[in-house]
């Protein structure tokens, strides 16, 4: 399994995950102002957000590491015309005391779907991780995730490249044998 917790918005009403750990007990919580579609059609729509940084306005993912290691945190997020121009994500171990993390992420394009998030090596020694998204720049503005999770980052299958340096070094040792049987060039 490379997931931990994934959020799809898949289904009305229910910001329960699509997938989950067992024991991973993970959600995802708006801030006292922000409302939102309490998901619709595969996307969590929140709007709200005021045009000054504000912390208290914010949508808080969680879930337990459930001793996973190297977990990180990705979202997909986008903007309408009148959308959060600007996204901070922070991260914290107990909800209280945050962290920032990535300032000042731009949403330039309108409907233009932007990753989000990445590993922070900090996860590995927390038993709950929780990631808050502050928008902001547009007064009331929304926001929209069309995803999100708390996933182990994988990384490529060494047996690929391996794989690739045999075929590479199988195809120049036949360069070196003449086609007519001579031998060696």
């Amino acid at each position: 399994d490379a997931w931990s917790s994934v959020w799809d918005f898949g289904v009305a009403d229910s910001t329960t995950p699509a997938q989950d750990v067992t024991g991973a007990y993970s959600s995802i919580e708006l801030a006292q102002g922000l409302s939102s579609n309490i998901p619709g059609n595969g996307t969590l729509y929140v709007e709200g957000f005021p045009a000054a940084r504000a912390e208290e306005s914010n949508v808080v993912s969680w879930t337990h590491r459930v001793n996973r290691m190297q977990l990180g945190f990705f979202c997909m997020a986008r903007r309408s015309i009148e959308g959060v121009q600007t996204v901070d994500l922070e991260y914290s171990s107990n909800g209280v005391a945050w962290h920032s993390w990535i300032s000042g992420a731009t949403l330039e394009q309108t409907n233009a779907w932007y990753m989000l998030g990445g590993r922070v090596g900090a996860f590995d020694t927390m038993e709950t991780i929780h990631v808050r998204a502050i928008g902001y720049d547009t007064a009331g503005a929304g926001l929209e995730f069309g995803g999100m999770q708390f996933a182990v980052v994988i990384p490529e299958c060494p047996w690929d490249g391996m794989l690739a340096v045999i075929g590479w070094l199988g195809a120049r040792s036949r360069r070196w044998i003449h086609p007519c049987g001579r031998g060696l060039v």
